[in-house]
């Protein structure tokens, strides 16, 4: 990106940005620092967050926010060795949670520009970045997720377990959905919002179903955002839960989508952030790794789930808009995603 063909607030951002490393390079362990988001992207057309990725020597995923008029800086410090494990370690490769354990890093590392590199170590992972290549057996136990789901929505069909075969159906389809991604060697994204949008620019023979299986066209769930984002709100104020980044940025960002009219990835927004929530909650008592759509660990969240009221009632409220919910609506989703596998 060329300062010469910056708009005039993204300039104003970049100018932010490097004021801010200045600041971080006092600290003496920084090794590099990135950055990435919405800026590096050229979709600066209104303030935003400026997201800087700070590479140090330290053990601990530290994160640091900063009011700098017109916008604010999200500043992330990251160990040198999460990063270098992610990149060079063979037993973070060929696993069934290996999508989700580097998406984040590769994605990072792909899509953001450097500040500041003493020592080559950026360049030479954003090049490891770029190369990254999937295996075949990584793509295989990406399709082997989606099936598993989608057998055990049938399975909860079965028992009269709607509310359940239904996420395990979407679950099926997320993952069916990365699958194909990372057939194409591209890296895809835990986070819902991502993954409409990619299913929209590369998988337009999908786009259909991804809709259905996800309810996006629920007209009357779209009508009743408002109230749902209210309630949402009030679950914030009724739990003492940190708003930080994870549930809470995602919670803000289905705020700014709504506002956006944006009604699909409001939707999306918010699913993630009330999973995103129960997680944390649920980590206050004992430390818990979900992986997103990993279905039999979503089903037992889930379960876990009614011992918080209110946040149980706002997660099934979230992904189906009636009292009960339609078997033939579960029943046209399990086709669906047999069709799509069978393929």
């Amino acid at each position: 990106m060329i300062m010469g063909m910056l708009s005039y607030p993204e300039k104003i951002y970049f100018a932010l940005a490097r004021k801010y490393v200045k600041k971080v390079l006092q600290r003496g362990d920084v090794l590099g620092v990135l950055l990435f988001g919405s800026i590096v992207k050229n979709a600066v057309s209104t303030p935003n967050d400026i997201d800087i990725a700070v590479i140090y020597d330290g053990r601990e995923i530290l994160f640091n926010t900063i009011k700098a008029s017109p916008v604010k800086i999200d500043a992330l410090y990251y160990p040198r060795e999460v990063i270098q494990e992610i990149l060079y370690e063979r037993n973070i490769r060929n696993r069934k949670d290996t999508w989700f354990k580097t998406t984040l890093w590769l994605n990072m590392l792909r899509n953001s520009l450097i500040l500041y590199d003493p020592y080559c170590i950026l360049s030479q992972w954003k090049k490891k970045a770029s190369d990254w290549k999937w295996t075949s057996y990584e793509i295989q136990l990406a399709y082997k997720n989606s099936f598993e789901s989608l057998k055990e929505s049938i399975n909860l069909y079965a028992r009269e377990k709607y509310f359940e075969s239904l996420l395990a159906v979407r679950d099926s389809n997320y993952n069916y959905l990365i699958f194909k991604l990372m057939k194409r060697q591209m890296i895809p994204s835990p986070r819902p919002k991502d993954l409409y949008r990619l299913v929209r620019r590369y998988e337009q023979s999908i786009r259909d179903s991804f809709d259905r299986v996800h309810g996006l066209d629920d007209r009357e769930m779209k009508s009743n955002l408002a109230s749902l984002i209210s309630l949402f709100t009030e679950v914030w104020d009724t739990y003492d839960i940190p708003k930080k980044r994870g549930a809470y940025s995602e919670y803000i960002n289905s705020l700014e989508s709504y506002q956006k009219n944006e009604l699909d990835i409001t939707i999306l927004n918010l699913r993630y952030s009330a999973f995103l929530l129960l997680r944390e909650m649920l980590a206050k008592e004992r430390y818990v790794t979900i992986v997103p759509y990993d279905t039999y660990q979503h089903l037992r969240l889930y379960e876990k789930s009614k011992s918080f009221k209110e946040v149980h009632e706002l997660y099934q409220l979230l992904h189906y808009s009636e009292d009960e919910v339609d078997k033939e609506y579960i029943r046209e989703n399990i086709k669906i995603m047999k069709k799509l596998l069978l393929h």
